[in-house]
């Protein structure tokens, strides 16, 4: 992207996790971007591209942050190295990426109203399939059985953290590591309980 097609999709990100969808305007791009009126509709005719290139650069950013942390690479002995390593990673998204995470949400949600395959393209390009596959092989868990239950887990503490109870919360107390451990638990043979404690 040209640096003032960037300014204007990091500004309506921006914007997004601050009042949500509904509130993304060219014009509220223009003012929150200092740009002259009209600025935005040069590279957004109209609100459905301005959607787009939203989407288009957070889905960048997003997928940048996730290939930086190497996830895909990591090679944890077992469930517990598995367990600080995705911590790790959602600590990061805490830390660096509340915005992104609230403008995700938001954006997800409105999308899956439309019916449009971009809310597939946010959810993807923070944490695919392919992300987990090899850390879990490495860790000696069997992906078949865990990559569905695992994607579900992240999504919810990335909505835990952005949209629900714990926003901008660091996760201090070790309540992602309990249940992240918990699941990968299960499958490792460690004590036989499953997620939120239940026994098998």
């Amino acid at each position: 992207m040209e640096e003032r097609r960037i300014l204007i999709a990091d500004t309506a990100i921006a914007v997004v996790a601050e009042v949500g969808i509904r509130g993304l305007t060219h014009r509220a791009v223009d003012a929150s971007a200092s740009l002259a009126t009209g600025s935005t509709s040069y590279y957004a005719r109209s609100k459905a591209q301005l959607v787009e290139l939203t989407v288009e650069r957070l889905a960048s950013l997003l997928r940048g942050y996730t290939e930086h942390a190497e996830l895909a690479a990591k090679t944890p002995a077992d469930g517990a190295e598995l367990t600080t390593v995705l911590t790790d990673w959602l600590g990061g998204l805490y830390a660096d990426y509340q915005g992104e995470l609230r403008a995700r949400s938001s954006l997800i949600l409105e999308l899956e109203n439309r019916n449009s395959g971009d809310s597939a393209l946010l959810r993807e390009a923070l944490v695919a399939p392919d992300d987990l596959s090899g850390p879990l092989a490495s860790a000696g868990l069997d992906s078949s059985e865990l990559l569905g239950p695992l994607l579900t887990a992240l999504e919810g503490l990335l909505w835990e953290h952005s949209a629900g109870r714990r926003i901008g919360e660091a996760d201090t107390s070790g309540t992602d590591a309990r249940l992240l451990s918990s699941l990968l638990s299960v499958h490792h043979g460690s004590d036989k309980r499953g997620i939120f404690g239940i026994r098998l």
